[in-house]
């Protein structure tokens, strides 16, 4: 439950979400500017800075439109998860060495954990299976949603519904 004495007004849901879609759109710029000029491109750790830029710029518009603009807000949310999904895939299954910690702490006392890249990866790579899969149903949907024969739209599309 949250206290609506908290929450953000919708000026300040548009201030954020607007700060949010232009720190996206610099991260991705930036991360696809590095691409540009490299050749061993797979490799790069920038090559995982353009879905975190893409997820990023979607959260914000998620955040500064509003509900009464659902097909958008469906696009906003599959390309948030695709963004998503592509980081973790690029980690799990991308070239190059990673490096991966843990640990578990109570108070003061703290147990540091290393699994090492093996596990690490496959950690990453159960998930970002997963949210492939969450991703690929969200554009589903989002598709046969938006061709339906009775979706509100004062021009329906001509394709037939999925």
């Amino acid at each position: 439950m949250s206290d609506s004495s908290k929450d953000l007004s919708p000026g300040g849901r548009i201030a954020v979400g607007i700060a949010l879609v232009a720190a996206g759109i610099a991260l991705s710029a930036r991360g696809a500017d590095v691409l540009m000029h490299e050749t061993r491109k797979l490799a790069l750790d920038a090559m995982a800075i353009v879905p975190i830029g893409i997820a990023v710029a979607f959260a914000g518009v998620l955040l500064a439109v509003p509900p009464r603009f659902a097909r958008l807000r469906r696009f906003a949310g599959a390309m948030l998860m695709t963004g998503f999904a592509l980081t973790f895939d690029w980690i799990a299954f991308g070239p190059g060495t990673r490096e991966f910690g843990g640990g578990a702490s109570a108070g003061a006392f703290a147990v540091p954990f290393r699994p090492g890249d093996m596990l690490g990866r496959s950690v990453f790579g159960f998930c970002a299976v997963l949210m492939d899969v969450f991703a690929l149903l969200m554009w589903v949907h989002g598709i046969r949603r938006h061709w339906r024969p009775d979706a509100v739209d004062a021009n329906p599309p001509s394709l037939p519904p999925l």
